[in-house]
């Protein structure tokens, strides 16, 4: 029997940004020869329309630069929608700069002239940062993912494992607010089930979801900010809420629910990734997605005294494989 072959995983992705040519070459060809594929920018201009195009996994910027610098660079992919991790370089440190840098979000600082091997520690501890974030993202999907099992298999009321299902989103991506839309049998829109925050239930998020099942049309998710939600948000939630993430609900090609969230503000900086998108992901659209609870199959009846046998299937904990990369 022939051995399956896989492909080779992408390599790590890093883009080093320096108006010195001799310097982005030099950098460039060391950090070929360990393995990585690297783009090279002159300025931070350059290197913020690459790094919209493709995200990336490390970016090494010097401080100084011409049209956009180092700092505004580091701004401009703290606030992305995948924020790669940024280490400093600069001639002109003072500790000043350090510390604004370090507290916008760069990862770390060094100092020119530097050593080959000084960089490279600081970019292999960058991506050990990215692996152990991914491995910590992978267990805690299947830690949720189990207790959703083991609800469904102790034959909980559906409003006990809907509220499991929501409380564990809220929890994932750090919300504000979770709430879970269902579409019920044989009829053309939605039905708020479930609505949950920190501190318990909270007024409606949507006040049009047939609207935003129309944006999520044939997407994974979906992330709204700003005037994208004028007309989707209730009367409560207008003027409070600057980011809606949604993941529709699907079974055979149809949707059949959606599951809405509000991040705060910090999870909004921190938790809006690849990693956010990868965890909503498995909720909705996955391989064996959490929601998938007998509300959603044709053959559902109402909990009953005997509702164990009315359940259409038994549900098992899917397996998950890391990626070799973090990104989705």
């Amino acid at each position: 029997m022939e051995a399956s072959t896989r492909p080779p995983p992408d390599p790590p992705r890093v883009l080093v940004v320096d108006d010195e040519d001799d310097i982005t070459g030099v950098l460039a060809d060391i950090l070929e020869e360990q393995g990585y594929a690297v783009d090279v920018a002159a300025d931070g201009d350059e290197a913020w329309e690459r790094a919209q195009e493709d995200p990336y996994d490390v970016v090494i910027t010097d401080l100084k630069m011409p049209r956009m610098g180092g700092l505004e660079l580091l701004r401009e992919i703290r606030r992305a929608e995948h924020p790669s991790i940024v280490i400093m370089m600069t001639g002109f440190a003072t500790v000043e700069t350090a510390i604004e840098a370090l507290k916008i979000g760069a990862y770390d600082y060094i100092l020119k002239p530097f050593k080959v091997g000084e960089l490279l520690q600081v970019v292999e501890r960058a991506m050990e940062k990215i692996r152990l974030e991914a491995e910590n993202l992978h267990l805690r999907e299947q830690i949720a993912l189990l207790k959703l099992s083991e609800a469904v298999s102790s034959s909980l009321s559906l409003d006990e494992v809907l509220r499991i299902v929501v409380e564990a989103a809220c929890r994932e991506v750090g919300a504000d607010a979770v709430e879970l839309w269902f579409r019920p049998p044989k009829a053309d829109g939605f039905t708020r089930r479930i609505g949950l925050g920190p501190e318990g239930e909270t007024p409606a998020l949507l006040a049009a979801p047939a609207r935003l099942e129309a944006l999520v049309n044939g997407l994974p998710h979906l992330r709204l900010q700003g005037e994208k939600l004028q007309g989707l948000l209730s009367a409560e939630a207008r003027g409070r809420i600057g980011t809606l993430l949604a993941v529709p609900l699907r079974r055979g090609g149809q949707t059949l629910g959606l599951l809405c969230s509000t991040p705060t503000p910090a999870a909004s900086e921190t938790r809006s990734g690849p990693g956010t998108r990868r965890r909503w992901w498995s909720w909705g659209t996955g391989p064996r997605p959490a929601w998938r609870t007998p509300s959603c199959t044709p053959t559902w009846r109402a909990p009953s005294a005997r509702r164990s046998r009315a359940w259409p299937w038994r549900w098992r904990p899917r397996t998950l494989t890391p990626t070799a990369t973090p990104r989705t």
